[in-house]
């Protein structure tokens, strides 16, 4: 499946009207789009100029960093990285992976939510899964997140209604309002000197405030707690019980630690999959290089056998069907990556709760994408020792056929 180079006017935005697929997302600093596997419509009688795209798989797509995007659905995973223009997406039937963007506008996700870098408002009506965010810039709002909420360094507001455990790590400032209803547990995290006024409700009857100067267990529904000077409101309401701890109280390390554990393990997997995106595009540009040479020189190679003109349209053919499994070959494995390494990054944020989750996990994920990669590109150099040994005349052409046929599992 060949890539596709459009140049973007002043002013344009782009909108994918559905990836029956998965989808990737980057930004680049080009003032042009680049996509696969995507077919479009463009729109240039209007005031702005409007990119449509739509594919029934799987599609890659890369933007200029300040372009406005519009997502109206995709059926599988999305990852998205490096956009500056407004993002608005209404449906992710799967996973989805925002990092390095400026507002985000999100209707609803089907599994998790895993966002960082945020340097606008981040506001979610619904996600099916866990939500883990990090390092946010403006507020955050979600009317329903099906599984845990995991908030860490996040300088806004905060409004959210999880069914599970929420797990928070902030600091109230006094001009904005914060509010977390979770159907689970409630462990929250804060600076040593901060002010504010804490409103606890809790259907466990348990209360666990571990301040540097205030340890204490107290066994009512409801409660209400002033820090420092008050000040801003904080509402926690659990279906369980709340945990309350600042950073330097030392009667609850894990959350801070576990938290720069989430840190950590998300900047390897960022390094890690633009490392492997790198190398995959490397790769596949030498091997479409090696195989259009061998294109344009098989039908003179051809010609001088002496082969009947249909004969010779048909390998053609089967080379042309080579190549192009090659390019979706190095895709797939270049957005399964993508996802092991997406799904590394939730599991080391759900370690901040559950420290039975192991880090070795992530790399036996990882290790399996590196191998996996590894066979498929064996496949394509032995595919272009055929062509090079029938254009040596070292073999016929039906034993080419016949090679080409094992290949694919079809011998």
């Amino acid at each position: 499946m060949d890539q596709k180079t459009i140049k973007l006017g002043e002013g344009a935005r782009v909108v994918i009207e559905n990836a029956g697929g998965n989808l990737t997302l980057l930004g680049w600093k080009r003032d042009e789009a680049q996509h696969q596997g995507f077919t479009e419509k463009s729109d240039k009688n209007q005031e702005k100029e409007v990119l449509t795209l739509r594919c029934a798989g799987d599609g890659s797509l890369r933007l200029p960093h300040h372009v406005p995007v519009e997502i109206q659905n995709v059926g599988g995973d999305a990852n998205i990285k490096g956009m500056d223009g407004s993002l608005n997406i209404k449906a992710v039937g799967g996973e989805l992976l925002v990092l390095d963007v400026d507002q985000v506008m999100i209707r609803a996700v089907g599994g998790d939510l895993s966002a960082k870098r945020i340097r606008g408002d981040l506001v979610v009506d619904k996600v099916g899964g866990d939500a883990i965010l990090q390092d946010l810039t403006g507020q955050f709002s979600s009317e329903h997140i099906g599984g845990d909420l995991v908030l860490s360094d996040i300088n806004g507001g905060i409004t959210a209604q999880t069914a599970g455990d929420a797990v928070l790590e902030f600091s109230p400032v006094p001009w904005q309002a914060y509010a977390v209803q979770a159907g689970g547990d409630i462990y929250a995290q804060f600076p040593e000197d901060v002010s504010a006024e804490f409103d606890l409700n809790n259907k466990a009857k348990k209360i666990q405030i571990n301040l540097k100067e205030n340890v204490q267990t107290i066994r009512e529904k409801t409660h209400r707690l002033v820090l420092g000077e008050g000040g801003p409101s904080v509402s926690l309401s659990a279906g369980g019980e709340i945990v309350l701890a600042s950073e330097g109280s030392g009667q609850f390390p894990g959350l801070k630690m576990d938290f720069g554990f989430f840190a950590e393990m998300g900047n390897m997997a960022e390094e890690m999959a633009q490392r492997t995106s790198e190398q995959i595009e490397k790769q596949l540009g030498t091997l479409e290089a090696h195989l259009n040479t061998h294109l344009s020189d098989l039908s003179e190679t051809l010609e001088v056998a002496g082969l009947s003109e249909e004969k010779a349209q048909e390998v053609q053919e089967r080379v042309e069907e080579a190549r192009q499994r090659a390019a979706r070959s190095a895709q797939r494995a270049g957005a399964k990556l993508e996802r092991k390494l997406a799904q590394a990054q939730r599991k080391a944020a759900q370690h901040a709760k559950r420290k039975k989750r192991k880090a070795a996990e992530f790399d036996f994920e990882a290790m399996l994408a590196s191998k996996e990669k590894a066979a498929e590109s064996v496949s394509d150099e032995e595919r272009m020792m055929i062509l090079k040994m029938l254009q040596e005349k070292k073999i016929s052409t039906e034993q080419a056929n016949d090679l080409l046929s094992a290949l694919e599992g079809k011998g």
